[in-house]
């Protein structure tokens, strides 16, 4: 695979807002959102290197709209930067995917690194040609 083949992979998940999941406003709970994003994130992470991967930094996560009961949200994972050290994912949760609401409701940046046996980053190995995907 190419860098620019690496650039295109994405990783998509698919959820159904129930009872446990609703904070006190009624709507889906932003950890359990950042929890979906993070396992979607990690999926990817582990496609594009075939290596065992670790959340690093969640940045910028912006809740620009609710998500409601009974709602199916898609997550999407798609490479934002194939770094040496690091791999930043851009995360995007849509609310009513396939529907007349849909919408972007949560977006962020996951970065996953590869460590050593002391648990210190160290250079990212990315899938070569020869490899495969999963």
């Amino acid at each position: 695979m190419t860098q620019q083949d690496l650039m295109h992979m994405t990783v998509v998940h698919y959820h159904t807002v129930n009872e446990q999941m609703l904070n006190i406003n009624g709507t889906l709970f932003g950890g359990t959102a950042m929890g979906w994003m993070d396992n979607a994130g990690h999926e990817l992470s582990i496609a594009l290197t075939g290596k065992t991967m670790y959340t690093f930094t969640v940045d910028k996560i912006k809740f620009i709209k609710p998500v409601f009961l009974h709602e199916t949200v898609e997550v999407l994972a798609q490479p934002f930067e194939l770094g040496p050290v690091k791999l930043v994912l851009q995360v995007t949760i849509t609310a009513d995917p396939n529907g007349p609401n849909r919408r972007t409701a949560i977006t962020g940046l996951f970065t996953f690194v590869q460590v050593d046996e002391q648990y210190r980053p160290h250079r990212i190995q990315y899938r070569q040609e020869t490899e495969g995907i999963c």
